[in-house]
C-alpha cells in the first residue's frame, strides 16, 4: 500500500501543476508555458453558418506575451488554402500567411517583447473548394516560435451554398 501512495501522490501534484500552469493570474488561458509566456483569451472561433455568396469571413485573436523575455515569432501558416492569416503588431501589417507548399512562405521573424500583444486576423473563404464544400469545416492556424513551440488558433464554420 505504501509503494501505492509513494508513486500517486507525486502524480496527483504534478497533475494539478499542469493544470494550475494553464491559466495565467489574469485568467487568460496560457497558450505556451515555459520560459516565455504566449496568451490568449481564446484559441478558437465558430463561425456558425456561413454563406458562399456572402463571401470570405474574418476573425480576430489577439496573443500577448505575458513573460518578461522578449518572444521571436518565425513562422505563422494555416492548414488550408481556403484560409488566411494576416499579423499585426502595433496596427502595423507583418505579412500575409497561408498554407505552406502554395506560393511562397514567408518568414515572420518578428520580436515579440514583455507585455506586447499582435493580433492575428483569421480570413476564411468559404466558396474556396467551389460546390462540394458545403458542411461542416474546422481549420488550423499556426504560430510558431524560434524554439518550435507552437499555437494552435482554430476556426469552425458550417458552410452552405
Amino acid at each position: 500500500m505504501k509503494k501505492i501512495l509513494y508513486f500517486l501522490v507525486p502524480v496527483l501534484v504534478l497533475a494539478f501543476l499542469f493544470w494550475y500552469s494553464n491559466f495565467s493570474s489574469s485568467g487568460a488561458l496560457v497558450v505556451y508555458e515555459g520560459p516565455v509566456q504566449l496568451s490568449t483569451s481564446e484559441k478558437f472561433h465558430n463561425f456558425g453558418v456561413v454563406s458562399m455568396k456572402d463571401g470570405v469571413v474574418s476573425y480576430d485573436f489577439v496573443l500577448k506575451n505575458i513573460s518578461e523575455d522578449a518572444l521571436v515569432l518565425k513562422r505563422l501558416y494555416t492548414s488550408c488554402m481556403c484560409t488566411e492569416a494576416v499579423i499585426y503588431s502595433e496596427g502595423q501589417s507583418l505579412g500575409n500567411f497561408s498554407m505552406p507548399g502554395h506560393g511562397r512562405e514567408p518568414r515572420l521573424n518578428h520580436n515579440l517583447f514583455a507585455g506586447e500583444e499582435v493580433r492575428i486576423e483569421v480570413k476564411f473563404n468559404p466558396a474556396a473548394h467551389g460546390p462540394s464544400g458545403v458542411g461542416a469545416i474546422e481549420r488550423n492556424v499556426v504560430l510558431e516560435t524560434e524554439k518550435g513551440e507552437q499555437v494552435v488558433l482554430n476556426i469552425k464554420a458550417n458552410v452552405t451554398p
